[in-house]
């Protein structure tokens, strides 16, 4: 089925049914609801029967009832299209026609394959009508029927008398039809009808047949029995003159025969002049008139199909530029709009991404001021802890001072626990000596006897308690060795703890000094940073105002890219329409070099 019939009939049943349900319609045979439909196209059928059927679903109707109604409605757009095919007085007039009609429509429109519409003549208001279609869109055709009768505005009467195919493989339907006008004009002369005896058809001898009876009525009738013999000789006689006469007068004709077998072959030219001193003359001079009249008109339509199919050449050489021009025009275009799009797409993607990259910056600069604030207080509290190591550091200095006079009173009592041990020696020593003396003692007691008992008792006690005091010095003397070799370790090891905190006080100066020049730096970093968080604050500022701008400009540019897109399918649109435009030039100049032609065939 060609594109430009489908073209209509979703036209045709948009109209009727409705924009939303003829486009699910469309969507259901996979058909997109924005196609363009090019003439030159050419639909399959099967598409074609499927669309009926989702149509008829969305209008909630049969089938045949959907069809009929397109038939209905197109015979309108059909009336639009080729009007001159209407101007018919009557409906019967227009259906006789009907087959010639649609092979001109069809004609038009390449690879078409026409129906044919047989009709046989009943009677003046009745025929027989025999559809022939490779398709078998019965009902369609009958809405068809249906709706001529309605553009005539005349009653129509119809019945299926059968349907079937033929052995070609092709759906035909015959009806009877009865219309309720006819224009045919019929003249019936009965005398003459009556007196050709239905086989009579040469005038020159109708007449003189008639003239010899007429003759021999008169001229026997009143003696039959003593003129039928005279009376048939002359009417033989008559009968020849007549002829004769008849002939003579009416050979003339042939010239009007002639002329009108030259009229029938399309050849109007030149005077066919007659001299008869009769009214011959006068039905020659209306034939030339009447071809003069002829030659005017056809003149007239042969310079003027000249001009058509110049006119044509040169408006077909112009559309195919246009088409051309179209052509590129839509790959800018599309171009054009597949740019805007991406360039939408970018500006978008550079929004999102700008407007990401300010969130972050806003997030450091939060986090900046957050941490500026946390190094302010750490810069408050590392001075706090200067001033702590300071006050620690001269606490050490005290300790180290007490641990100085500590040091010496160690070294001091070690002297004196050496001296204290120089004094256990001596009373070790007198101790020993007592000892001594004690047993001498008591050796001389024992050589006294009994004088000496008592000293020797003494002697004992003395030498006893010298023993005893000799063990107490010895301990004593080992405790004070012990006692004078720890004092002195305490004491070296004071010193050494001395100078470990002699060192780490200079150490504890040197971390204060270099703490407080840290604390300077930290701080003069913290102004620095608080300055840095002021200008990213001022930046992200004009960042955001920059952000609100590109975000204006990526809706214009959203609003581009549709504006390009919907010019893009504007153009594409009107590229197929100038191709359409090409498809109907070329139609038309087809059809102007077959007109062209037909009027060739006349000669004036």
């Amino acid at each position: 089925m060609k594109g430009t019939v489908v073209s209509l009939w979703i036209q045709i049943f948009t109209e009727l049914y409705g924009k939303d349900k003829i486009e699910r319609a469309l969507d259901e045979v996979g058909w997109p609801q924005d196609r363009i439909i090019s003439p030159l196209e050419n639909i399959d059928d099967k598409e074609v029967k499927a669309f009926f059927a989702s149509v008829a679903a969305e209008a909630g109707k049969d089938e045949s009832t959907v069809l009929r109604e397109l038939g209905h409605n197109n015979i309108y757009a059909f009336q639009e299209w080729f009007p001159s095919y209407f101007e018919r007085k009557t409906l019967k007039g227009f259906i006789t026609l009907m087959d010639d009609v649609h092979t001109q429509i069809t004609k038009k429109i390449k690879g078409a394959r026409p129906p044919r519409l047989l009709v046989k003549e009943l009677s003046p208001k009745e025929i027989e009508f025999t559809y022939i279609s490779n398709r078998g869109f019965f009902d369609y055709f009958i809405g068809l029927l249906e709706g001529s009768a309605k553009v005539f505005k005349e009653e129509l009467e119809w019945k299926e008398l059968e349907r079937g195919m033929t052995e070609e493989g092709s759906h035909y339907l015959k009806l009877y039809v009865k219309f309720e006008k006819q224009d045919d004009v019929l003249k019936e002369h009965k005398l003459n009808k009556i007196l050709s005896l239905g086989f009579l058809k040469n005038i020159p001898i109708k007449l003189s047949i008639y003239s010899s009876l007429l003759f021999a009525l008169v001229y026997i009738l009143p003696d039959i029995d003593g003129r039928w013999r005279e009376g048939l000789i002359y009417t033989g006689i008559n009968f020849i003159i007549t002829l004769i006469t008849s002939m003579a007068f009416l050979y003339p004709m042939k010239d009007f025969k002639d002329e009108l077998k030259r009229m029938k072959n399309l050849d109007f030219s030149g005077k066919t002049g007659i001299e008869t001193g009769d009214e011959f003359e006068n039905y020659a001079m209306l034939f030339n008139r009447i071809k003069e009249n002829i030659r005017k008109d056809f003149l007239v339509l042969k310079g003027g199909t000249d001009d058509m199919y110049r006119f044509t050449k040169e408006f077909g050489g112009i559309a195919d530029n246009m088409s051309t021009l179209s052509d590129s025009i839509s790959n800018v275009v599309q171009e054009v709009a597949y740019g805007a799009s991406h360039q939408a797409e970018e500006t978008e993607s550079a929004v999102y991404q700008l407007n990401e990259s300010i969130t972050n910056i806003n997030e450091i600069s939060e986090l900046e001021i957050q941490g500026k604030k946390n190094l302010d207080k750490a810069v408050e509290t590392i001075t706090r802890s200067h001033a702590d190591i300071e006050s620690v550091a001269a606490m050490l200095l005290k300790v180290r001072d007490s641990f100085e006079g500590v040091n010496e009173k160690a070294y001091t009592l070690s002297n004196k626990a050496k001296e204290s041990l120089d004094i256990v020696n001596t009373v070790g020593a007198i101790s020993k000596r007592t000892n001594i003396l004690a047993l001498n003692a008591t050796i001389e007691a024992s050589r006294a006897g009994e004088a000496g008992k008592g000293f020797g008792v003494v002697a004992d006690e003395i030498r006893h308690l010298a023993e005893s005091t000799n063990e107490a010095v010895e301990e004593i003397n080992a405790n004070l060795v012990s006692f004078t070799g720890e004092i002195a370790q305490v004491a070296e090891e004071i010193a050494d703890q001395f100078d470990q905190m002699e060192k780490s006080n200079r150490t504890l100066g040197q971390v204060s000094k270099a703490n407080m020049e840290s604390t300077n730096q930290v701080s003069a970093v913290a102004e620095d940073i608080s300055k840095l968080v002021e200008e990213l604050s001022r930046e992200t500022t004009i960042m955001s105002d920059v952000f609100e701008n590109i975000h204006s400009l990526s809706a214009i540019a959203q609003e581009n890219s549709a504006s390009s897109q919907e010019m893009s399918a504007t153009v594409t649109e009107y590229s197929e329409r100038i191709k359409e435009l090409m498809e109907y030039i070329q139609q038309l100049e087809e059809l102007t070099l077959e007109f062209r032609e037909e009027i060739r065939k006349y000669v004036i």
